[in-house]
Parts: C-alpha cells; structure tokens; sequence
C-alpha cells in the first residue's frame, strides 16, 4: 500500500532486510513466517496479478497468488470463504516488546541515559537547536533529541519548533 518512489518505501524494504541480522545481534526471536492476505472473490484476480507483479519487482522477497484450494492445503484453518490470497514472503514477525527492551538495553550498553517514566512537557528551542526539554521531572539539557513519541509525535515536533510533518 505504499506508493512507488516514497522514501518511506525505500526504508521499509532496507530495514525487512536488516531485521535477521539486527535482531540476531540483539538476541530477540524474528521469524520470516511469510504473510497472507486473502480474498472473498475470485473477481480481485486481474487486480492481485497486476499488485504481485508491482510487489516482485519493488520489494525484498516474492509475492505469490493462490487459489482457495491450493491456499487451505498450505492453512488447513483458512476459512472456506478465501477464494484467493496473496503470500509475501518477505514478511516476518517479531515481539515488539522484546525488540523495544533490546534497544533499550543496548543503547543504555552504549552510554545513553535514559529516562524512563519521563514526560517532556516543553522545549526551548534557539536558532533551529534545542537547548533544553522541561519534563515531568527536570530540565535535561540533551546533546540529541530522538522524537519517539508514536502518535504524540506531532505533539512533540510543535514543541521543538518543528512543523515539517503530521500525523
């Protein structure tokens, strides 16, 4: 569902592929179980071929097409309503709990304080720099400001003066 040419597309497909090796390094289970998406209606059948054609020529890994009955051969419990799926092998799972700990542990390994519990409530920002972030329990004067906020984001690049996104 990503457009062609997106940067986002672009570091979607580098970061499917650092994901083994990342996560072996970090010591966090990942799997490439491979992904379906199914479908009710043998008419999406043109449009699923013309979508794995786009999908094998842009992403890391292969796209396939299968009938209902070679699908539940392969899923034994797929409804009987799937006429059709597409499988990505490309895809993979991994616990982002565990993920999210690894990168905490590791940064922390690499000199990193982190603040845990922590709530930036305002920043002071001079000449495109920040100088300082207010929090819930201080002022931390930080050489680097990561905004990892998930749907707060936006929240947080008002306060540092940044207004190049939105979610």
């Amino acid at each position: 569902d990503i457009k062609p040419g997106l940067l986002k597309k672009k570091f979607n497909n580098l970061g499917n592929k650092m994901y083994p090796k990342l996560c072996g390094e970090l010591g966090v289970d990942f799997q490439r179980t491979g992904q379906y998406l199914c479908f009710k209606s043998y008419w999406y059948m043109p449009l699923l071929l013309l979508t794995i054609l786009y999908f094998n020529l842009t992403l890391p890994g292969k796209a396939h097409l299968y009938s209902g009955k070679k699908l539940r051969k392969m899923e034994p419990d797929v409804s009987m309503e799937a006429k059709c799926a597409m499988f990505f092998d490309s895809a993979g799972i991994v616990c982002p709990y565990s993920l999210t700990i690894a990168y905490a542990e590791n940064a922390v390994d690499n000199g990193v304080k982190l603040s845990l519990n922590t709530a930036v409530t305002n920043m002071k920002v001079f000449n495109g720099h920040i100088e300082s972030v207010s929090t819930n329990r201080g002022i931390i004067y930080p050489k680097v400001v990561i905004n990892a906020a998930g749907v707060f984001t936006e929240d947080i690049a008002k306060m540092a003066k940044d207004r190049f996104f939105s979610i």
